[in-house]
């Protein structure tokens, strides 16, 4: 099962054409509180086109050709492999652009890109 250190990143697994695909957002923000500590500030939807780098760990392989989808804007990019490293327990996938938008990583296979 997929999963993340992050507390406020959604993250989900599914399959298509029998691939694996991720889904995620963030839905919220860590900012500077009172007294200098830090705090929760919760986002509406589209409040943030930032992208910011997360970190998330799979039981499985590291994907073939990997590709990160922007369901917003339709941007598909190929993800870089040397951001996945292969584990004993899985794959660790590193630096993957979240923001407050549905995104996907997956296989090019999983993806129909005109």
């Amino acid at each position: 099962r997929v999963s993340s250190p992050e507390s406020t990143l959604q993250l989900w697994e599914f399959k298509r054409r029998g691939l694996p695909l991720f889904v995620f957002w963030t839905a919220a923000e860590w900012v500077q509180g009172k007294d200098n500590g830090w705090e929760k500030k919760y986002q509406r939807p589209g409040d943030s086109l930032e992208k910011r780098p997360v970190v998330f760990r799979w039981p499985g392989e590291p994907l073939k050709e990997p590709v990160w989808v922007d369901l917003l804007n339709g941007e598909v990019l190929s993800f870089p492999e040397n951001r996945m490293k292969a584990c004993a327990d899985g794959v660790i996938f590193m630096d993957v652009p979240v923001y407050d938008s549905p995104c996907l990583l997956t296989e090019r296979a999983a993806v129909d890109i005109q």
